[in-house]
């Protein structure tokens, strides 16, 4: 826990002191537009004209309308933090989440010790500091990559999803719960047909 608030507090200052909590490079710029416009309720922003004068890189211009290159859901996460009016937030946040699913799985699949070495890891990697401080989508991909494998872990080794006292999790699955064995072999069926 108290590493996964200290990537929170690192992520705010590197992203207050460093990048000014502004977007500084071109998919940055794409994906605040886009939180932008999807806090306003909107799916697409209206041309201004002239045109040339509000041009934006990775911002598509078509029929009239203005919207971001991306696909939609990085900026529908950082929308949240628009409205909030604080975008940074949501990246932080990501970091945190990230940092204690990689000690909830390096807990489950090596043990505590190395749980706690490779949140460790993950809390101070250069990295990932300077990620989690701009509004770029790989520290929300990162945390999800984590959540599956967590989550893949936990239903191969036949864990339920209940949870014991102060947070940690039981690793014998409920009586009226299957142990994941069909879950798990439509997911690797899935894998393979994709």
């Amino acid at each position: 826990m108290v590493l996964a608030c200290l990537a929170f507090g690192l992520s705010g200052l590197v992203s207050r002191v460093v990048f000014e909590r502004l977007p500084h490079l071109e998919d940055e710029i794409a994906y605040d537009f886009q939180a932008d416009v999807f806090a306003r309720g909107q799916v697409v922003a209206p041309l201004h004209t002239p045109s040339l004068a509000f041009w934006q890189p990775f911002v598509i211009e078509h029929e009239g309308t203005r919207f971001g290159k991306y696909p939609p859901a990085w900026p529908a996460l950082l929308a949240v933090g628009v409205l909030m009016g604080a975008p940074w937030w949501v990246n932080a946040a990501c970091a945190a989440l990230t940092v204690a699913l990689t000690y909830r799985f390096g807990a489950e699949v090596f043990g505590r010790s190395a749980g706690r070495l490779a949140a460790l890891l993950v809390t101070f990697s250069p990295m990932a500091i300077l990620l989690n401080a701009t509004l770029m989508a790989h520290t929300s991909a990162l945390m999800l990559v984590m959540l599956l494998l967590w989550a893949y872990q936990r239903m191969t080794q036949g864990g339920g999803w209940r949870w014991g006292a102060l947070g940690r999790a039981s690793r014998q699955p409920p009586a009226d719960r299957p142990s994941g064995g069909r879950a798990v072999h439509r997911l690797e069926r899935m894998a393979l047909l994709a």
